[in-house]
């Protein structure tokens, strides 16, 4: 039912960049659409200890990928064939799934993301190693509070965000993509 098939190392090796390039380019999103977080403080003081960042930055992605790329996923891949309809209703219930609105759309985009690299590869280890990435590196920042020095820099910084980051992040993700399409 869950597929762990074994990957090669340079798919193994992009995911971690992948999540990157996808939390830099949800970063400035986030700064150039702005959606009140209703549930910072909860977020906060989870990540206060260290029980906290190991549960929202790895048991918590392994659960969720489990969950909506092993079962939901493969479950109506198998009764609907078609895998872009997989893909968009188990992103859209990973989305909403998350309650938190100032999430919907990082949850979206990296629940899309997510289920492609599961689909194409067949393997969840790709979406656990993003999701992971993911999350860790946010419960990180949130702990060492440089989130409210990374939201400085960006705010001063969109329009070098608009014309230069988040071209390069997205051509990068493209190549990345196409390297692993071609598998």
């Amino acid at each position: 039912m869950y597929f762990f098939k074994k990957q090669s190392v340079k798919i193994i090796l992009f995911c971690p960049i992948i999540a990157v390039l996808i939390l830099i380019c949800l970063i400035y999103i986030g700064t150039i659409i702005y959606i009140p977080n209703i549930y910072k403080s909860e977020l906060h003081s989870l990540q206060d200890s260290y029980i906290g960042i190991l549960t929202l930055g790895v048991i918590q992605p392994i659960a969720e990928e489990i969950l909506f790329r092993g079962t939901f996923m493969s479950s109506l891949l198998k009764w609907k064939k078609n895998p872009w309809w997989a893909i968009s209703i188990t992103t859209i219930i990973f989305s909403c799934i998350h309650l938190n609105i100032s999430q919907i759309i990082g949850t979206f985009v990296f629940g899309f993301i997510a289920g492609w690299l599961f689909y194409k590869t067949n393997s969840l280890y790709p979406s656990i190693i993003i999701h992971i990435t993911n999350n860790s590196i946010c419960c990180l920042l949130g702990k060492a509070s440089f989130c409210t020095t990374m939201d400085q820099f960006i705010d001063c910084n969109k329009l070098f965000g608009l014309l230069v980051i988040i071209p390069a992040c997205l051509g990068l993700l493209i190549y990345i993509i196409c390297i692993i399409q071609k598998k």
